[in-house]
């Protein structure tokens, strides 16, 4: 009785192992990518920056996503895994939907207004693009002013 439960338990775990290779195998291959965002010369903080892969130019996969620092500066994630796919990206860029802040007395405070103009926002009609390199990239996105 005991080696037919080792039988069956080897045998599971074989299996397990066997669908976690094929998970990491069709896995994309994901580069490093980092930059800053800015906008008129000056970073811009607290901005949403998507890369879709750009199917126009032969390029497919899981698009990645980051959201800009106090300096401008974003890494780029594609699921739990820092990077994004290699190639051309359509790059949408936009404000963070944050709720209020709380100011230091304890009062409301309105969220920042948006400098960026609501096209830069969606893949339709977005006109920034950008290149993930096979190796580590880092990418400059001068947003245009609205």
């Amino acid at each position: 009785m005991k080696s037919a439960t080792s039988v069956c338990l080897a045998m599971s775990s074989l299996l397990l192992l066997t669908g976690c290779q094929e998970a990491v195998k069709d896995a994309p291959q994901l580069s490093a990518a980092r930059g800053v965002v800015t906008l008129a010369g000056q970073p811009l903080a607290g901005v949403n920056v998507t890369f879709y892969p750009d199917t126009t130019r032969d390029n497919k996969g899981p698009s990645a996503t980051a959201t800009t620092n106090s300096s401008g500066e974003f890494v780029l994630v594609c699921g739990m895994k820092e990077g994004a796919v290699a190639g051309f990206h359509k790059v949408t860029v936009e404000c963070a939907r944050l709720g209020s802040r709380i100011s230091a007395s304890g009062t409301p405070e309105p969220p920042a207004p948006c400098l960026v103009a609501p096209k830069f926002g969606s893949l339709a009609t977005t006109t920034i693009t950008a290149e993930v390199t096979p190796f580590e990239s880092v990418i400059e996105i001068e947003v245009p002013e609205k």
